[in-house]
């Protein structure tokens, strides 16, 4: 073949220029799409994977049924193929904003060293009651506005934020949520309207809900080297920890153990105090009965003794009225003197034992009072007793409480979760599979299409130069190189088209698909 071959080669493109472009542009169309797709994934995968490594997303996240210190969370930290470890605290609650609309968030504390929020506008919080919001649930102008904790929530929700309302300084994106997925909830409607993120002040907790874990690799995300690396770690991680907090399980128990035998002998202490002051109440009680007994059987003596001398005196005193009236009616005044004499002696005896009633009254009255003096003392040394007797029921049905719930405190539960388990990360996998998935499909109709393009144009060219074939004919050129110019034709057209097609595809398909990806999800 000769030179003149090829410029007749030549000739026919610049001739039908248009069918060459047809052709051209329908190999470029289908390996364009076909190449885009194909690599959209890879690239989708790539940008995923140096944004969850700038901002640090979680390998592992760990649960466990009695929370975690912030001991056991820098300790982690230090375990071998740890990068950083964070504690970290989440809470759903239904917000109340400025304009009265409500809806569901799910707060997150600021764990610092993992799960880094994407900062998009504003600052982060600088107090305990400021916040920063999901970029794509909030505008921008929510940024010095009030979210609050709606009178909805129930108590044991509004226990868990130190205040009642909180102020937006920025929006953030976060590697947690990778796709527009927000999760469920038990609250409002069911569905979250976005996530918030708190300092630690923000909230009121003993201990960390969930412990954030990353490891020290560089495993690209979804990769069998990654999740056979995060695999293997998991065991290790699990016992490391679960260690930690089994260990805090049983300091915990042992000195609940050991309040609670405390408590028990303080309790057995007082009560033998108590005991022994009640007891020497009853002796003083006893003794004083002992002496007022006394008092009474001497009163009573007293009395008799009073009563047995008015008796004699008033039988005297008659006897010497008799004696009286006898020497009046004798008409003896000589014995009249010393009877007057000796009943003055009486009336003075009358007067010592008038007197000596008044004192035994008085001592009466004394003993009365002593007597209703003990009966209020027995009285209070048996509401005493009765008391004391509460006191020790009381104390021991409290002690039974504390027994019976440290009985039912049953060893902690580990849980450690890996990163598929984020429905974010998950949910980005399977929005890249998807699209890998299309690039499968409908390249295939493409070549197709591009195969009956191009089966169609060259027929037409082939019917449409009969003549010129029959004069290459003639001219001598056999079979094979008048198809050669034919395929010269569509070959060289398909080959640019290809080239042409792969380099703008490559680079148009991903960064439009990856634009729309985040128009969607963020």
């Amino acid at each position: 073949m000769g030179s003149a071959y090829f410029k007749n080669v030549v000739r026919t493109i610049t001739r039908s220029f248009g069918r060459y472009t047809a052709i051209f542009a329908i190999i470029a169309l289908g390996v364009g799409f076909f190449a885009g797709i194909t690599q959209t994934k890879p690239a989708m995968i790539e940008t995923a994977d140096r944004y969850v490594k700038e901002h640090r997303l979680f390998d592992l996240r760990v649960l466990s049924t009695i929370g975690f210190t912030r001991e056991e969370a820098e300790r982690a930290g230090s375990m071998p193929g740890a990068a950083a470890a964070a504690g970290a605290v989440s809470r759903d609650f239904i917000f109340r904003d400025e304009q009265g609309n409500t809806g569901v968030l799910r707060a997150h504390s600021l764990a610092g060293g993992v799960n880094l929020p994407d900062l998009r506008a504003g600052r982060m919080p600088e107090a305990s009651n400021e916040i920063l919001l999901d970029a794509r649930a909030f505008p921008e102008s929510a940024i010095g506005t009030v979210i609050r904790v709606a009178e909805e929530n129930d108590g044991e929700t509004k226990a868990w934020f130190a205040h009642d309302a909180y102020v937006v300084t920025g929006l953030v994106r976060s590697a947690y949520y990778l796709n527009a997925e927000r999760g469920t909830t038990t609250l409002g409607n069911g569905k979250l309207a976005g996530f918030a993120y708190l300092p630690e002040g923000g909230f009121v907790f003993d201990h960390y809900t969930e412990l954030f874990v990353a490891m020290d690799h560089d495993h690209a995300i979804y990769s069998d080297e990654y999740n056979e690396a995060a695999d293997a770690w998991r065991d290790e991680a699990k016992d490391f920890i679960g260690a930690l907090v089994n260990g805090r399980y049983e300091r915990e128990v042992a000195e609940a153990r050991q309040r609670i035998d405390d408590a028990r002998r303080e309790l057995e202490e007082k009560m033998a105090e108590a005991e022994a002051e009640l007891q020497d109440a009853k002796k003083k009680l006893d003794e004083a009965l002992a002496e007022l007994e006394t008092g009474e059987r001497q009163l009573a003596g007293a009395r008799e003794q009073l009563a047995a001398k008015e008796r004699e005196l008033a039988e005297t005193e008659r006897a010497l009225r008799l004696q009286l009236e006898q020497a009046a009616a004798a008409g003896d005044p000589s014995l009249a003197a010393p009877l007057q004499a000796f009943l003055a002696q009486v009336e003075a005896g009358k007067a010592e034992l008038a007197a000596g009633r008044r004192e035994l009254e008085a001592r009466e009255r004394q003993l009365a009072d002593a007597r209703r003096e003990w009966a209020d003392g027995m009285a209070e040394y048996e509401e005493g007793w009765r008391e004391l007797e509460r006191e020790r029921e009381k104390a021991e049905a409290e002690i039974r409480e504390a027994e019976d719930k440290l009985a039912s405190f049953e060893p902690p539960e580990v849980y450690v979760l890996l990163r598929n388990t984020n429905t974010g990360y998950a949910s980005f996998e399977n929005d890249a599979g998807t699209v890998e998935g299309i690039g499968k499909v409908f390249p295939v109709f493409f070549f197709l299409i591009a195969a009956l393009v191009c089966s169609t144009t060259m027929t037409r060219m082939v019917d449409d130069e009969r003549t010129q074939i029959g004069t290459l004919r003639a001219l001598g050129y056999g079979t094979a190189a008048i198809m050669g110019k034919y395929m010269i034709y569509s070959g060289s057209a398909a080959v640019l088209g290809c080239v042409a097609g792969y380099f703008v595809g490559i680079r148009l398909f991903p960064a439009t698909i990856w634009q729309a990806y985040l128009d969607l999800c963020q």
